[in-house]
């Protein structure tokens, strides 16, 4: 029921206007403005709930998304990328100092010889035998300088003035050339005793390689030195075999001369050396050229053999030379050095006794034959043994 709101009367039937004041009224609006009111009230506990029951769903739904580029992180790329140390692996040689350089066994095999009495014995006797090889040729100058006098007077006379200033300049070439023929036994020499130092030195286990540089240079100025020693000397003798040939008025002038060379070799002691054979010969009465052929043949065929072997034996020692550098920084390949170089050490030795035997008089002499021979008999020995220990320890695959 509803009233009217303002005389309070009763409107049982009314919709518009109040039967007792006439007001207007409106019955609809009560009734609708009263479920209105309550539904609110009903509908407000459930305001609440509604967000945080769907709100948060969606926040959980997007988390299990995000392990997502977790899974597919690249975490075996660094799995694979670990071979790569393997690569860097064969540069073992850094690491020798913090191993004591028992990764590297030729540089272990080198090194202990290097420290070797053998080996000091034959460095000490080859130092010696270059000193006193200086010795010797400072000590010959004056007499090799009277003989070039005698031959300058003799050709000055008998020739001219012109010839005498060749001669002249002949003597000032040898001298030099003398002397520089020491630089490559002083290089070697160097060589030698940096390796012996450098296998004395603890604080780096691996052998340095330039003593073997040092040695390497030295063989080729030697070999420079030689090839030219011994080419002169060929031309020289297979000139003279060439003249008994060719020119027998050479024989006569020769025979016809024998007092000027009888002269000649009283006045020098190096000529009296050279000339007593050609003297002996024409005091005696024989065929110069019969006397003489035969012999410069013989030396003529031995210089040639000479020179092989003394070329062949250069070029052997500096490929043992670089064998053994190689060495030192190999870890699987190595061979022996050259036999070729110890035999021909050997024959060294013998030969520089035989001239011990044959120069009994020269003291200086004497002692530089017999530390040669000393030097080359240990150096010989030291590679036999070298190489004997290098197909024990790294066989050849």
């Amino acid at each position: 029921m509803s009233f009217c709101p303002k005389c309070g009367a009763s409107l049982d039937n009314a919709r518009f206007f109040c039967p007792a004041c006439g007001a207007k009224v409106n019955t609809a609006a009560p009734a609708e403005t009263t479920p209105t009111v309550a539904a609110p009230v009903a509908s407000a506990p459930r305001m609440p709930q509604t967000p945080p029951a769907f709100s948060p769903d969606p926040v959980p739904t997007a988390q299990p998304t995000a392990p997502a580029p977790v899974f597919q992180q690249p975490a075996p790329a660094p799995v694979f990328q670990q071979p790569a140390p393997a690569a860097v692996y064969p540069a073992a040689p850094v690491s020798l100092a913090q191993t004591g350089g028992d990764e590297n066994p030729a540089n272990n095999l080198i090194r202990k010889f290097a420290k070797s009495p053998l080996y000091l014995a034959g460095i000490i006797s080859f130092t010696l035998g270059v000193i006193f090889s200086a010795i010797l040729l400072i000590v010959s100058v004056p007499g090799f300088r009277d003989m070039a006098d005698v031959i300058r007077n003799y050709v000055s006379d008998k020739i001219g003035k012109n010839t005498g200033e060749i001669v002249t300049n002949i003597e000032t070439s040898l001298l030099i050339t003398s002397f520089l023929s020491l630089l490559p036994l002083v290089l070697l020499i160097a060589g030698l005793w940096i390796l012996f130092v450098s296998a004395f030195n603890r604080e780096d286990p691996q052998l340095k390689p330039t003593g073997f540089t040092v040695l390497k240079a030295g063989h080729i100025v030697q070999l420079f030195f030689f090839c030219a020693a011994i080419s002169l000397c060929i031309v020289l003798l297979l000139g003279a075999v060439i003249l008994l040939f060719i020119s027998p008025s050479i024989i006569k002038d020769l025979e016809y001369n024998i007092g000027d060379l009888s002269r000649l070799a009283k006045e020098s002691e190096i000529l009296d050396s050279i000339l007593s054979p050609v003297l002996d010969v024409l005091e005696d009465g024989e065929d110069l050229s019969a006397a003489f052929l035969p012999r410069l043949s013989v030396a003529l065929a031995g210089s040639v053999f000479v020179s092989v072997i003394g070329i062949v034996f250069l070029a052997k020692s500096m490929s043992s030379i670089t064998t053994a550098k190689r060495a030192l920084h190999s870890f699987k390949e190595t061979d022996t050095v050259s036999i070729y170089v110890a035999v021909i050490a050997f024959l060294l030795a013998v030969a520089a006794v035989v001239l011990l035997c044959l120069n009994t008089e020269n003291v200086i002499f004497l002692l530089t034959s017999a530390f040669f021979a000393i030097s080359c008999a240990c150096f010989g020995a030291l590679i036999l043994l070298y190489n004997n220990s290098v197909r024990k320890i790294l066989p050849a695959d």
